[in-house]
């Protein structure tokens, strides 16, 4: 079949192409001879003549009944356990999570590092024994499974695809699936991801609220049964992002000075961390909590030592410097604006609990930018200061297609502006904004207290799913919030 001339798709915003339109997926695998074909990673169709066109439940039974299996020594965790007392199952389970983290991981980092960068040849050779890494969440999982079968604990493995490969019978390939553990804790504990900064109940947001197989593993810890089940899905008042701003206004230098703390939490705080964390951020963490010792300290030859150190600290440096100037354009982009001054600092990794928040400072000051001198007074955009909001074009207003964002999530903002002395601020009314329906809500209340105009803001996206009904409620709560980054006050000189 020959097609030319096809027309151009101009998918629109928020549109998963695979579930709203017909497709055909295809994948090509190379095999010798039956016994090559029974190996290939895919859902293949019983005669070659048949093309596949839905993923059944025992098709899934079938490929994934012998594909995780428990496997692994549990010295370790065997070790870590001993003489520590917990309240629940749950908080147990959960610590040997954030061992198995570092003991399979992070502690081994720096010396990937070192062995990239050539500062060391064979860093591995320092340990004890020679490291078990876990370089696939596969890999993690088979060894969870291992503690949970010597202990007794029952649990299910969940097959899962993300909605933007379309329903789960529509999977056809199998890369396609994402693989879970559910623990049958008193109340139910997931382990979907495996890297430095994952948690326990943290899964990608893009399998949440999806359909999905549980593979029931009987007593003897066997596959013996496949259900249809439905994934959890997380609410606006679990992804929050919370943003602390001061700002004050230094008029000899026409300059903004911006103090900004971020705090996130769920999934705002996930899509975050890898692009706010290095690993010179969480592995003295993991260290100390663990009592392991840094490479650099298992080198015994003092001279060795000092020159592998020397080495070492001009790589870090580097690495900080590239990933300041890195944060201070991701900076830029936000605001649409040069900055100058950037500082950037970690508060708190967010490692250890979906309660503990990834919190970050900056510092930074927008020189001859949001100010406009106007005779003695001064308008000041302080709108923008909220960060750049989406901005629903003309050509978006008509849609016929649903909307599917990256899930519920809320943002809530709180600016202050030190008020110059000998000025006064008018224009303060345009700040008050509310809209809420359905879809989400855009709030924003601005005063004035103790010489300083207080803005807060808040936008929540109340679900990840909206018919193509309501997009123009969802079109109403993101306007507001696109209008207010246009608003200005005037600084009146007294």
């Amino acid at each position: 079949m020959i097609a030319s001339d096809i027309p151009k798709n101009d998918f629109p915003r928020w549109f998963l192409p695979l579930v709203e339109l017909p497709c055909y997926k295809f994948q090509v695998f190379f095999a010798r001879s039956g016994k090559f074909e029974q190996r290939a990673d895919a859902f293949l169709p019983s005669k070659e003549s048949e093309i596949k066109s839905t993923v059944s439940k025992e098709d899934i039974f079938d490929y994934y009944n012998t594909k995780f299996f428990p496997s692994g020594n549990l010295n370790d965790v065997n070790n870590f356990l001993k003489d520590k007392k917990f309240s629940s199952d749950e908080e147990k389970i959960k610590e040997i999570y954030y061992f198995t983290r570092h003991q399979f991981y992070t502690r081994y980092i720096e010396a990937y590092v070192m062995a990239e960068s050539k500062i060391i040849a064979y860093p591995y050779e320092l340990y004890e024994s020679y490291p078990v890494f876990f370089n696939t969440e596969e890999q993690f999982i088979c060894y969870f499974m291992e503690y949970l079968k010597k202990n007794d604990i029952g649990y299910d493995i969940i097959v899962a695809t993300g909605r933007e490969n379309g329903p789960i019978k529509d999977m056809l390939i199998q890369r396609n699936a994402r693989v879970l553990l559910k623990i049958h804790t008193g109340n139910p504990i997931y382990f979907g991801i495996f890297n430095p900064y994952s948690i326990p109940n943290q899964f990608d947001s893009e399998i949440e609220n999806t359909d999905a197989y549980a593979l029931k593993v009987s007593k003897n810890k066997k596959v013996t049964d496949i259900e249809e089940i439905k994934l959890p899905a997380s609410t606006h008042k679990e992804n929050i992002s919370k943003i602390n701003i001061n700002v004050g206004f230094d008029i000899s230098t026409n300059a903004l000075d911006v103090k900004k703390e971020t705090s996130l939490l769920g999934h705002n705080k996930s899509f975050e961390q890898s692009n706010k964390l290095n690993f010179y951020d969480y592995v003295s963490e993991d260290y100390q909590k663990y009592e392991t010792t840094p490479l650099l300290d298992l080198v015994r030859n003092k001279k060795i030592k000092e020159k592998y150190k020397k080495e070492y600290d001009a790589l870090l440096k580097k690495m900080k410097d590239n990933q300041n100037e890195s944060l201070k354009k991701a900076t830029e982009g936000e605001y649409n604006t040069k900055v100058d001054d950037f500082t950037f600092e970690i508060i708190n990794t967010g490692r250890y609990g979906e309660t503990q928040p990834l919190v970050y400072k900056e510092t930074f000051k927008i020189k001859n930018d949001f100010i406009k001198k106007a005779g003695a007074n001064y308008i000041i955009e302080i709108g923008k200061l909220i960060d750049s909001q989406v901005e629903i074009e003309e050509k978006e207003q008509k849609r016929e297609n649903n909307i599917y964002t990256v899930f519920p999530r809320s943002f809530n903002y709180n600016i202050s502006f030190s008020i110059p002395e000998g000025f006064s601020v008018s224009g303060i009314e345009k700040l008050n904004k509310t809209v809420e329906n359905e879809t989400g809500s855009f709030i924003s209340k601005a005063s004035i207290k103790d010489n300083k105009l207080q803005l807060e803001a808040t936008k929540q996206y109340y679900n990840s799913y909206e018919p193509v009904g309501n997009w123009q409620k969802m079109i109403d709560f993101i306007d507001a919030a696109y209008q207010l980054t246009q608003e200005k006050i005037l600084l009146k000189k007294e």
